[in-house]
This record gives structure tokens, C-alpha cells and sequence, in this order.
């Protein structure tokens, strides 16, 4: 068996992926559709940390009707839509604290991350991005984590993981039960403020369940109007 992590890079899973799950996984369709869901997660939740007299600096998430994630030359072109805002450089004035640099920082490496594969026949350049990202990803933890965490192995480890994971994060069954939730939350405003942008929803929504807008890209679906 082979193991994955989990849809959103650094929230891992430890249950072990099938052969048939690694290789839907790995296919274009699902990095691509992986790859703008999460990249669009990420950069909401840097522009959060952003300092007010940054107010002047805005990303447009409202994704254009006709794209679909699912086909890699959408989801390719969706990338660079979104990673074609970002800055090329970190004012000096106002003076960044620590997390707001490192915001800064993730805005300016995803941008280069998808610029560095112009050319690149789309399956190939989203296999490209995708590795990139995990890889300085897994750079980080390495620094911040024990090694012997990734050393540690054996059936006693992995329920000890995956108890922990479940306090922490609850249950495969609860999650799925607050998606369900959010995803309510994120209908009504639609229906009650048509004239809304979707992504005008989504903070409304976010303000109204009371978590991070972040959690509402990740884990709702933009209803049809």
C-alpha cells in the first residue's frame, strides 16, 4: 500500500491509498482540479494576513463560468489567472511582521512555481507545480518536525496518528457533517444577496459560521445562481 496526503497539502492523512486511488490521485484531472482549489485556499488566507495599508492589493477569485478544474488546460489557465495578480516584489514601507513576510513570501513563490512551467504541455505542467509545492512543503516540516516522526513505523504508530488526527480534527463522519453545513450556510447567502459576487458570499458566509475563509474555499462549492 501506498499512502497520500491528504487534499490539502500539510493536512495529511495516514490511511493508506489503494493502487487504483494513487494513480486517480497522481492523474491530470485530479491535480489539476487539486492544484487550483488548493492554490486558491492558500492565497485567500495569505491576503488575510496582509496589513491594512496593503488594502490596495486585491486578488479577483471570481473564476470565469467556463473554466472547469477538472480539464488540465483549464485548470492550468485558472493558475496563471490567479498567480498573474501577485506582487514581484515586497515594499519596504509599511514594515512587515513576521507571518505578514511569510504571507508575502508564499504569494511571490507560487507565482514563480507556475510561471517557471510557460510552455509546458498542461498535464506535464501541473504534475510540475504539484511536486514543486509538496516538495517545499515537505523542505518545511523538516525543519520544524523530529525526523523520527517520519521514521516511526508499524501498526501502533498509525493508530496512534489517526486517533490523534480524529480529536483534533474529528471524524471522517463529523467533517462531513460540518462540510454539509458550511455548504448551507454558503447556499442561503447566495440566494439571499443574488446581486453578490460569489466571493462576496463566501465572507459573508465565512463571518456567519465563524471560521476563516479559507475553510469555506476548501470546503464548500459555489452554488449556481
Amino acid at each position: 500500500m501506498k499512502e497520500q496526503s491528504g487534499l490539502f497539502w500539510g493536512e495529511g492523512t495516514n490511511t493508506p491509498m489503494t493502487e487504483q486511488e494513487v494513480a486517480g490521485w497522481h492523474s491530470p484531472e485530479q491535480t489539476g482540479e487539486r492544484l487550483v482549489e488548493t492554490v486558491t485556499a492558500w492565497l485567500a488566507h495569505a491576503l488575510e494576513q496582509l496589513p491594512a495599508e496593503w488594502q490596495w492589493f486585491r486578488i479577483d477569485f471570481e473564476r470565469p463560468g467556463w473554466i472547469d478544474p477538472r480539464a488540465p488546460e483549464h485548470a492550468l489557465h485558472e493558475l496563471q489567472r490567479l498567480t498573474a495578480q501577485l506582487p514581484r516584489a515586497i515594499p519596504e514601507e509599511p514594515p512587515l511582521e513576521r507571518e505578514q513576510r511569510r504571507a508575502v513570501e508564499v504569494l511571490m513563490a507560487t507565482r514563480d512555481t507556475v510561471e517557471a512551467v510557460q510552455g509546458l504541455a498542461p498535464p506535464r505542467a501541473l504534475v510540475l507545480i504539484d511536486n514543486s509545492l509538496i516538495l517545499g512543503i515537505a523542505a518545511a516540516r523538516a525543519h520544524v518536525e523530529p525526523w523520527e516522526v517520519y521514521a516511526a513505523s508499524g501498526h501502533k504508530s498509525y493508530l496512534a496518528a489517526k486517533e490523534s488526527h480524529e480529536m483534533i480534527h474529528g471524524t471522517q463522519e463529523e467533517k462531513e457533517k460540518r462540510w454539509s453545513e458550511l455548504q448551507s450556510i454558503l447556499n442561503a447567502v447566495v440566494a439571499e444577496h443574488p446581486a453578490w459576487s460569489i466571493t462576496q458570499c463566501r465572507k459573508d458566509a465565512a463571518e456567519k459560521a465563524g471560521c476563516s475563509l479559507r475553510t469555506i474555499y476548501r470546503n464548500t462549492t459555489a452554488p449556481k445562481k
